[in-house]
């Protein structure tokens, strides 16, 4: 008899406390329940998310399906890209149950994901991401269309990228940064083919880097787009050089960091490269004309072992220790340039160094190889705002410098604060979509606590 009053005394606490599943509506069935005035993908019903923070939620899950704002569609088989489906709970605990707190959060979000029916009911694209605030909990519901994308590995990344907001209890940023990390997982950032290391440390390094660890909309995001804004910027200029068939290497085309003592205008860059041969400078480059076949790390150099820049027998510049870590990788172990793909040998080849000018002032019969080798890694370093979509799409207007890429439509979209002023103003009109169905059978997922 004792242990029965217990029980029931503790399943009554929990009900009080917590929240079952049967007891949470759909936010877009009966939105003021879950503290929305419109249909909504996010159900709050003890008001933890400020307004404005959840119609940022709210926006950012409409940009998800609508495949906009940075974000793309999901593929799904013969129907096609299709928008993924994303919804949040908020509750104060976990109903009373058996298992972890971790096991429970995720039980709530399968329970969740199959009451609303979040995804489409043949693409099975849905994602449900639940807090319960006193239990101190996440859970994450991955429909089993989308399980091979958002792999459980990942999952674990992204509650693990939000735990430093939600110690803070910025709930609404800590739902920002795991929302986003989603999306931006579902939009398929891959980084360029030659990179290596694309696993679980690779997600995580994604997660930290596309949500300044835990930061998204923050000061630090907005630093991290200007920079990778003024790497747009860099490769206009050389776009526009190219064009006036002025182009030299002033930047190592792997780390697009400068070289020391480039001159930052494309104009004058062969002065400021023949101040330095003749003597009234310091060259800093390492000119390696052979390299010992099959071992890219012995090439035989000049005598100045401790410049900074290294340039291979095609021609193509580097730093010299992004060169050595490039061939020390897997990515280097067919041993060729990273940007025109010829072959590391003992053998000058005086048409391959005519395709690079060896510094001199060129074209885009040079530099066009390089503008792709250099987008490629601007992508990698910037999956968050530079896609593969952005890439194709200014690929055909390359040789127009009047197509400016770091004023472009597509990249002006994803500058943080436009993206938060955008998902304020669309989440305040609530979802631009309804459930469609989805569930969590045969999906994946996880659960954690901070």
């Amino acid at each position: 008899m004792r242990s029965h009053l217990v029980f029931l005394w503790v399943l009554s606490i929990s009900l009080v406390l917590g929240l079952s599943p049967d007891k949470l509506p759909s936010p877009q069935e009966d939105p003021a329940s879950c503290g929305r005035t419109n249909p909504s993908a996010v159900c709050d019903p003890s008001g933890y998310l400020p307004p404005s923070a959840a119609d940022t939620v709210d926006g950012i899950i409409n940009f998800i399906h609508d495949g906009s704002h940075g974000f793309n569609k999901v593929p799904c088989g013969s129907s096609g890209p299709t928008g993924a489906q994303l919804a949040v709970a908020v509750v104060p605990s976990l109903p009373f149950g058996l298992g972890s707190k971790p096991d429970r959060a995720f039980q709530l979000a399968k329970d969740f994901h199959d009451r609303w029916g979040v995804g489409d009911a043949t693409c099975q694209n849905g994602v449900v991401l639940v807090l319960a605030i006193r239990d101190r909990s996440v859970g994450l519901s991955v429909g089993r269309g989308v399980k091979n994308i958002l792999t459980d590995d990942m999952v674990s990344g992204i509650i693990n990228s939000m735990k430093g907001k939600l110690r803070d209890k910025d709930y609404g940023g800590a739902l920002e940064v795991g929302v986003t990390a989603i999306g931006n997982i579902l939009s398929g950032g891959k980084p360029p083919k030659e990179s290596s290391g694309w696993g679980v440390l690779g997600f995580l390094f994604f997660v930290v880097t596309c949500c300044g660890i835990g930061s998204c909309f923050d000061r630090r995001k907005r630093r991290r787009y200007a920079r990778c804004k003024q790497v747009l910027r860099s490769i206009d200029e050389q776009r526009a050089a190219a064009n006036a068939d002025r182009y030299v290497t002033t930047s190592c085309p792997i780390c697009l960091e400068d070289f020391p003592n480039a001159s930052k205008s494309q104009g004058t860059a062969g002065s400021s490269k023949e101040g330095d041969e003749t003597g009234t400078g310091t060259s800093a480059t390492k000119t390696v004309r052979t390299v010992k076949a099959g071992n890219p790390e012995a090439p035989e150099t000049t005598d100045e072992e401790t410049e900074a820049e290294r340039v291979l027998p095609c021609g193509h510049k580097f730093h010299d220790k992004c060169i050595v870590e490039w061939f020390s990788g897997t990515q280097g172990a067919n041993t060729l340039c990273p940007i025109c793909r010829q072959p590391i040998s003992e053998e000058r080849d005086v048409r391959i160094e005519n395709r690079t000018n060896f510094g001199s002032p060129s074209g885009w019969d040079v530099y066009d190889p390089e503008y792709r080798f250099r987008m490629e890694r601007a992508q990698f370093y910037y999956p968050d705002y530079i896609t593969w979509g952005m890439i194709n799409s200014w690929d055909h207007d390359r040789y127009r410098s009047d197509h400016s890429l770091a004023t472009s439509n597509a990249f002006v979209a994803v500058d943080p604060v436009v993206v938060a002023e955008a998902a304020r103003a669309s989440g305040t009109s609530g979802s631009t979509f309804s459930f469609g169905g989805g569930s969590s059978a045969g999906g994946g997922g996880g659960g954690g606590g901070w």
